[in-house]
């Protein structure tokens, strides 16, 4: 069975939500941190980590997207190049 291909503004949206969650991550660390729960050698590992794992989904989605645009580029202007050949015609 084939996938599915989600539309993009749901891959954008859904990348910005992420990045929302590893902010809140983050601040939840941070208040950890501050509360004396956590060491601050700890906060800076599972910051660390968390950022670490945000930049690598960011950057497979990112690279994906990049390619998923650079195609829809070229078609929507190869289009738009046969359209204006077509009114210059008229």
């Amino acid at each position: 069975m084939a996938a599915i291909k989600p539309s993009k503004s749901w891959l954008y949206q859904s990348l910005y939500n992420l990045n929302q969650a590893f902010e809140t991550v983050a601040q939840e660390i941070n208040h950890l941190r501050d509360s004396k729960t956590i060491t601050p050698n700890f906060v800076a590992l599972y910051h660390n980590t968390a950022e670490e794992l945000r930049a690598a989904i960011n950057r497979r989605v990112g690279v994906l997207l990049f390619a998923r645009e650079e195609k829809e580029w070229a078609h929507f202007g190869k289009l738009r190049i046969k359209q204006e050949k077509q009114l210059a015609q008229k």
